[in-house]
């Protein structure tokens, strides 16, 4: 039932992308998800592209961890694109696939959501451990960090050099006169670019 009333406002929101089907124009439109598995500061929304053509379900990161760039992280992203046109039956397919996905998305050591799969994450940690196991002065190994606030195993870091995961960094308020500063749970030096 969900599903179809999704794909009901989803093909209104399609309506309004491009009353003139020859137009490039798309149209976004923000969903009041506010929390996924504990990351909160996330925006996420619909939109339609390209003509009509392609439809997305986005969840961005509402903090910045990269200096050079001035997107903020996309951390899921569900699309569906017919060259024909998104049609009623690729919507109600594209509600019911997404409605299914969203409940299981857990946040994942490369800081982006996912649907955990128990065979890839036993063999990411079999891998894991042989290879940080090796001592070797010529071979340096990635290791995989731990988050300086929960310890929780993360690939993310601080543009000052401190471990911290994605959940745990969108838990963090800003501060600062115009409210864009982020301060490090380490060092206090400001981890959110404008």
């Amino acid at each position: 039932m969900n599903a179809q009333k999704l794909a009901i406002t989803l093909g209104l929101l399609k309506e309004k992308a491009c009353g003139d089907s020859d137009s490039d124009r798309g149209v976004k439109m923000r969903v009041p998800i506010v929390e996924i598995d504990g990351v909160k500061n996330i925006e996420c929304y619909f939109e339609f592209y390209q003509k009509k053509k392609g439809l997305s379900f986005d969840v961005k990161a509402d903090f910045k961890y990269d200096g050079e760039n001035d997107e903020t992280p996309t951390m899921y992203i569900k699309a569906k694109y017919n060259n024909d046109g998104i049609n009623k039956a690729d919507i109600l397919a594209f509600s019911q696939e997404l409605l299914h996905e969203l409940p299981k998305l857990r946040l994942g050591i490369s800081g982006g959501f996912g649907i955990p799969d128990n065979e890839s994450e036993s063999m990411r940690a079999a891998f894991e451990d042989i290879f940080t196991s090796i001592e070797c002065e010529t071979l340096k190994i990635n290791k995989t960090l731990t988050c300086s606030v929960c310890y929780e195993k993360t690939d993310t870091k601080t543009p000052c050099d401190h471990a911290l995961c994605n959940r745990c960094w969108s838990k963090i308020g800003r501060c600062g006169e115009d409210n864009n500063e982020i301060a490090c749970p380490l060092c206090r030096e400001n981890i959110y670019y404008v």
